[in-house]
């Protein structure tokens, strides 16, 4: 009885150990922009034509809008750049990261299409970026990637990784577009 007893509370805080190891190997960040600020997230933006510009840490690509009905969102202008986005750095705590997001037009941003990037370094040009979903002139659309972080040099030292969420301008418009970004979950686990 003793013997049964006794090895039912081990099995018991062992499997307690490892559902705490596991939760803990888990971590989430979610940016909904309710909160009237941007923060962590910063602006940056790539021009091509003539010759290239280095992305610049530019604020005024990045702003925060609320909609009719309430809800706060992440707003990316696009006035002739060739790419703008918004980005942030996170502690690389295990060797996968998964990001999701709500992308929509706000006003002309028909012919912007969005873009992700996952790296140590700030993105420099628009091809650092990976083409995710399609134009928005399809309509609003909730966007998921997943990244593994093994390859990554900051993520082996838990050093920061630069996450950035933009749009590419597939048609070099000169016009103001503006697209919305929302819902952003950023989450890294193990695998």
């Amino acid at each position: 009885m003793k013997r049964t007893l006794s090895t039912g509370l081990l099995v018991a805080f062992l499997a307690l150990s490892f559902a705490a190891q596991a939760s803990a190997e888990k971590l989430g960040y979610y940016f909904d922009f309710q909160n009237k600020t941007t923060a962590p997230w910063v602006g940056g933006s790539y021009i091509e034509s003539p010759a290239p510009v280095p992305p610049k840490g530019s604020s005024s690509v990045l702003g925060l809008q609320v909609a009719k009905d309430g809800n706060g969102y992440a707003s990316l202008t696009d006035a002739g750049h060739d790419a703008v986005w918004m980005q942030a750095k996170f502690v690389p705590s295990a060797n996968t990261m998964a990001i999701e997001f709500d992308a929509t037009n706000v006003t002309n941003a028909g012919r912007l299409a969005p873009i992700i990037y996952v790296g140590a370094d700030a993105p420099k040009t628009l091809y650092d970026f990976q083409l995710l979903g399609m134009p928005l002139e399809n309509g609003p659309q909730h966007l998921q990637y997943e990244v593994s972080l093994k390859g990554i040099s900051g993520a082996a030292t838990n050093q920061f990784v630069n996450v950035a969420i933009g749009f590419m301008n597939l048609d070099r418009l000169t016009t103001t577009q503006v697209a919305g970004l929302d819902n952003i979950k950023v989450t890294i686990f193990d695998r």
